[in-house]
């Protein structure tokens, strides 16, 4: 099965269920209420500072990253159904 033939089927599923639709929906709407969208990052705003494990597990911190000449503005993520596109990094 592919992965999108499983998520297919798994939001087939929530979708069907009730208990699951109602707790969706009461979470959209908490998220309406705290304006979540208004305080989320828009493209090319600056990064709050972060440390995330490198593939070694040492912890790596954004200005570290920066201080290397990283590029730490927000991107959103690259989806392989953009026809043409290419993945910014």
């Amino acid at each position: 099965m592919s992965l999108k033939d499983e998520l297919d089927r798994i939001r087939a599923e929530a979708s069907a269920n009730a208990k699951t639709m109602a707790a969706y929906e009461a979470l959209v709407a908490q998220l309406g209420r705290a304006q979540t969208a208004s305080s989320a990052l828009k493209v090319g705003d600056a990064m709050p500072g972060f440390m995330l494990p490198n593939a070694e597990g040492r912890l790596v911190f954004s200005d570290e990253l920066l201080a290397k000449g990283a590029d730490a503005r927000y991107r959103p993520p690259f989806r392989r159904d953009q026809a043409g596109a290419s993945p910014q990094l």
